[in-house]
């Protein structure tokens, strides 16, 4: 066990097994965050980065590109792709972000407006906490949100999109090349007779 005494007087518990660390604040025996690597390897997400942490809270790891954890692949419908071309990219300020510098605009889009267009785009908060309400054994007890609420964008999806839309540009940049190659053969051929 490892105590730490934090920057707010509060006095923080962690206690470490082969496998798992709880993690306990204020001298209290409510457990405010368990990470355990036991079943963490299978669970898997394509819309996560390296490691993701959902609201349920579960850790996710990312095999999203492996064809071993696919089944039904199909190609993207043109229409699907175009979706991106709908979104309103925004610039803003942070609220409640002490890890961004608070005077530079940040790039992006509002979560809740893309779940509009695609709700595949974003991750959602399906559960809440209880405030103040904890198990028999001192865990967290969660409420189902209904209907689930936008937390962000899922970034990581919009350039499969984008290379849709794109490979469609070059075919048609192509085309137009040639259609062009083809007037100006025509004009040198009548510029000759």
């Amino acid at each position: 066990m490892a105590i730490y005494l934090t920057s707010d007087s509060n006095i923080d518990l962690a206690t470490v097994g082969a496998t798992v660390l709880n993690w306990y604040t204020n001298g209290s025996s409510t457990q405010i965050l368990r990470v355990s690597d036991v079943g963490m390897y299978n669970n898997t997400s394509g819309s996560s980065a390296n490691c993701r942490i959902s609201s349920t809270p579960s850790i996710l790891r990312s095999t999203a590109s492996s064809r071993n954890i696919k089944k039904d692949v199909e190609n993207l419908w043109d229409s699907q792709a175009d979706i991106v071309l709908n979104l309103r990219p925004v610039k803003y300020f942070s609220r409640n972000c002490g890890v961004e510098d608070i005077r530079i605009k940040n790039y992006g889009f509002i979560a809740e407006e893309v779940g509009l267009l695609d709700p595949r785009l974003v991750d959602w908060r399906f559960v809440k906490e209880v405030e103040d309400q904890w198990s028999d054994n001192g865990e967290t007890i969660y409420e189902e949100l209904d209907p689930p609420e936008a937390e962000g964008v899922d970034y990581q999806k919009i350039p499969v999109l984008l290379t849709n839309i794109v490979k469609r540009q070059k075919l048609k940049v192509e085309d137009l090349q040639q259609k062009l190659l083809d007037v100006e053969t025509s004009i040198s051929q009548l510029e000759v007779e």
